[in-house]
């Protein structure tokens, strides 16, 4: 048997209700995956929030990821809240859309950072974290310094600590840029991927750690710039 339409409804009503109704029934699980993002989201603000109220009861590990979880503004990362989680040891705010490293100063007791595939273009606001042994850079869009600027380029040679590092997909890099980043400045580095920097010769590696027992420099143009110069030469 058919159902009659409410009574209670109009035909403007009905009219008006229509896209409001395509667009909130299209597809059930769409709804469901939404709702359970949203519900991640809150429960990782929640947490950030008691971090904040009890640093000493505050998280050890902690992931933003993605990009909505944070504020979209200038800084995200320093309107997180994460100022004051001294206990944090791994973060993770890969795929942010992140401009800036800034906000992380507080987190001396942070050994894991996880940056990847943001936007940053330097590695300004990282110089203050002493704890610091893995740093994955990889798929942002790192620059050379600009040698017009009369300030230092911010570097990681402040990371005493630093073992693993992965700066690839950076290809705007290149031999200044990479560096700029003064990685022999890091005595326990054991593992350096410079994979699709830009880099054209290996000076920029000279004076590495002995400590290194892992180097990743594929996709450059070394080969390139090697048999360039041999054929030069002969």
């Amino acid at each position: 048997m058919e159902r009659s339409p409410s009574p209670a409804l109009s035909s403007w009503s009905v009219r008006r209700a229509a896209p409001r109704r395509r667009t909130s029934t299209h597809c059930p699980f769409t709804m469901l995956a939404s709702r359970r993002c949203e519900a991640r989201r809150h429960a990782r603000r929640l947490a950030l929030a008691a971090a904040a109220r009890s640093p000493r009861l505050g998280p050890l590990r902690c992931t933003l990821w993605p990009g909505r979880a944070l504020p979209a503004d200038a800084e995200p990362l320093a309107s997180a809240g994460l100022e004051r989680c001294v206990r944090l040891r791994s973060l993770d705010v890969s795929f942010n859309s992140l401009r800036a490293a800034e906000g992380l100063a507080t987190l001396h007791d942070l050994r894991e950072l996880k940056l990847y595939c943001n936007r940053l273009t330097s590695v300004g606001g990282l110089g203050a974290l002493p704890s610091l042994a893995t740093l994955l850079l990889q798929s942002n869009r790192l620059q050379p310094p600009d040698p017009a600027s009369s300030s230092p380029a911010p570097s990681l040679s402040g990371l005493p600590c630093l073992s693993l590092v992965r700066i690839d997909n950076n290809p705007a890099l290149g031999d200044a840029g990479v560096a700029a980043l003064g990685l022999a400045a890091l005595p326990k580095l054991t593992e350096l991927d410079a994979s699709g920097t830009g880099l054209t010769n290996t000076e920029a590696l000279r004076g590495l750690a002995p400590t290194l027992e892992t180097l990743r420099l594929d996709r450059n143009g070394l080969g390139r710039v090697a048999a360039r110069r041999a054929s030069a030469s002969g």
